[in-house]
């Protein structure tokens, strides 16, 4: 399941990310030789680049075998809706080392 599908450009230092099926998003460099695109949304990863090093994926993907505990989580009935969301924060950072608060810098 694609969560977030984006890159980070390592010339420009943009993230462009796809936000549905055939959003095609590219960074802004002038040199075309250099721009990194995105594409797919939540349905599918699609990379345009010159060289693999001119990116870095940042994306989030989750696997299926993490879907189930997930919508478990979710339908908790001892929780209410900030429970309920508070769960699936930890889920993700606890097993899936997620931390939206810590993105990877270049």
């Amino acid at each position: 399941m694609i969560i977030s599908n984006q890159v980070r450009c390592n010339h420009c230092g943009e993230e462009p990310w796809s936000a549905s099926r055939h959003d095609f998003v590219s960074c802004s460099c002038s040199l075309s030789k250099h721009r990194v695109s995105v594409d797919g949304g939540m349905i599918y990863l699609r990379r345009v680049f010159g060289v693999a090093s001119d990116y870095t994926d940042i994306s989030i993907v989750i696997e299926e075998k993490h879907i189930k505990p997930l919508l478990e989580r979710v339908d908790d009935k001892t929780k209410n809706g900030l429970g309920k969301l508070c769960n699936v924060m930890r889920y993700l950072r606890d097993e899936l080392d997620i931390n939206p608060t810590q993105k990877e810098t270049t």
